[in-house]
């Protein structure tokens, strides 16, 4: 039961973290460009590359972590194995993972803090 619950957690982390990575993606509109050798070009490109997955990563731990707590909170009181409660689990994701994406879009772009 443990490890059921253990490789569960490690299923949603990993999408968060896909989620948080695939977002920076978005924001930095990251691409990759092999055909310029300059050297400006180049280390311009790896700080994209850095910036995607370093603050991609920290936004999927916060929707992770996020995710795990609210789990733990109203999940573990009467625990079902229907599919409405899955796709209940799912929508508090995707939930979770807006309200965290529109608090770095107001952090970063409206209030100018990050």
């Amino acid at each position: 039961m443990i490890l059921k619950r253990f490789f569960y957690y490690i299923f949603w982390t990993l999408a968060s973290l896909l989620v948080g990575v695939i977002y920076m993606k978005f924001v930095l509109n990251y691409t990759i460009n092999t055909a310029s050798l300059n050297t400006i070009d180049y280390l311009f490109n790896q700080f994209l590359f850095f910036g995607l997955w370093y603050v991609g990563l920290i936004l999927g731990g916060i929707i992770a972590l996020l995710f795990i707590i609210t789990d733990i909170i109203f999940f573990n009181i009467k625990p079902l194995k229907n599919i409405k409660w899955y796709i209940l689990r799912i929508f508090i994701f995707l939930v979770i993972c807006f309200l965290v994406i529109i608090t770095h879009y107001v952090l970063e772009k409206v209030i100018d803090i990050i």
